[in-house]
């Protein structure tokens, strides 16, 4: 047997070979919290932390500065609320059913964060900031308080709330806690289309796209503040993920529903706390916003649910070895809005296959924007990832969801763009 002497001087090399000082303990202590930040429709790609020049995210690059920030990271489905099903169950939108938006509410078959947490004794707390996160659609489940009213004076549109707003809300609910460990989920839609950001975060100089994020950054600041003043910091684990991204005419698209390129799937994840990490660190592997949920339960001591696919980036956070893996993604919108071809992909780190009406296959190394299909010249590559594919899409075992009523809802899907063609389904 190794001796514990050995196994910490092993240890301590490997964190030396990383460049930055870490260290992990997990499961945290009980007492921790958990903040999970979800942005909408953010590119990784567009941050400071990520290396975007003109980027104003001085919180983001800060939280990533004292923690862990994955650099390839990528979204299952580039559709708010699938993507935010995989976040909160850890399963793949084919194993949870919510393949599209609007179409159908999440079953009982599967645990999410909040009723682990619920169970758990943890005050449980949810402020979202689009209709496409309407309770209607079963992602309450577990929390004590579920916040989708869309009624506000700050109100962006009918259906949609500025982060301000939510900011508000979650900072209520969280100063009322009376030092209850909480787990609270924060969701800022803002740098949706259409791209209006308030007129402090409207400057000659900046996209207004990146005003949208400029501003989502400064209201990720005020949890923090909070956070530090309450002294909640340090027992609290803050997680920033992205949803999916979003095309600025890449592929012929603008928007983000559609296609599978890094445009819409290379989204942030970063996570931050007081045990895992000192000084920063990055992580260069391929992980999926659907590894968030083993990852949390893990660092936190619950009880991992059976036949979870996904996986722990647990160890990772430490400056363990990340193991190769590709990330699997899909978009049905075109086959349920047109009838078109459903996609799917996987991505590696070093390519990136579709499957569609006519197969692709990208080098990401030579080629990061995508636009080299060597379908035919790399064919044996091609078949591999095929089979990749297969593989993981034949491991999941699907799931039913149970209808909702899209009557009432079809206006707020079409006033954010998410109604088009012959009107989407469940498929």
């Amino acid at each position: 047997m190794i001796s514990r002497k050995v196994l910490a001087v092993s240890f301590a090399f490997a964190l030396l070979s990383l460049g930055c000082k870490r260290r992990i303990d997990t499961p945290l202590r009980d007492a921790d919290s958990v903040l999970l930040i979800t942005l909408d429709t953010t590119r990784a790609d567009r941050l400071g932390c990520y290396g975007y020049e003109p980027g104003r995210t001085p919180a983001l690059d800060g939280l990533a500065a004292r923690g862990v920030l994955f650099e390839q990271a990528f979204a299952q489905a580039p559709l708010t609320l699938p993507s935010h099903a995989t976040m909160m169950t850890g399963r793949y939108p084919r194993e949870h059913g919510l393949r599209v938006n609007g179409r159908g509410r999440l079953g009982g078959h599967h645990p999410t964060l909040a009723s682990l947490f619920k169970e758990r004794g943890y005050h449980t707390g949810a402020f979202v900031g689009s209709y496409a996160l309407d309770s209607r659609f079963g992602l309450d489940r577990g929390f004590d308080v579920y916040v989708d009213d869309m009624s506000s004076e700050g109100a962006s549109s009918p259906f949609e709330l500025r982060a301000g707003v939510v900011t508000d809300r979650a900072l209520e609910w969280l100063a009322a806690g009376k030092r209850q460990p909480f787990f609270c989920w924060v969701h800022y839609f803002d740098p949706h289309d259409p791209y209006s950001p308030p007129k402090a975060f409207r400057v000659d100089d900046m996209d207004p796209y990146d005003g949208e994020i400029a501003y989502v950054d400064s209201q990720v600041r005020r949890l923090l503040d909070w956070l530090e003043r309450s002294g909640w910091m340090r027992r609290t684990v803050v997680i920033v993920v992205g949803d999916h991204g979003e095309s600025f005419g890449e592929h012929r698209e603008s928007g983000h529903t559609d296609f599978l390129y890094d445009t819409n799937l290379h989204v942030p994840l970063i996570f931050a706390h007081p045990t895992l990490a000192v000084g920063g660190g990055r992580v260069g592997g391929v992980v999926e916003v659907a590894d968030l949920f083993p990852t949390i339960v893990q660092l936190v001591g619950l009880k991992l649910p059976k036949d979870v696919l996904s996986r722990s980036l647990a160890d990772a956070l430490g400056g363990g070895k990340l193991e190769p893996r590709v990330a699997y993604s899909e978009s049905l919108y075109l086959f349920s809005a047109f009838g078109w071809a459903q996609q799917r992909s996987v991505t590696s780190s070093e390519w990136k296959y579709i499957s569609s009406t006519k197969a692709e296959l990208y080098n990401r190394r030579s080629d990061p924007h995508e636009k080299e299909n060597l379908i035919d010249t790399h064919a044996e590559v091609a078949v591999e990832l095929l089979d990749t594919l297969r593989e993981r899409y034949d491991s999941m075992i699907p799931s039913h969801i149970a209808a909702v009523d899209g009557k009432n809802g079809d206006d707020a899907l079409r006033a954010l763009g998410y109604l088009r063609g012959r009107g989407v389904d469940s498929a």
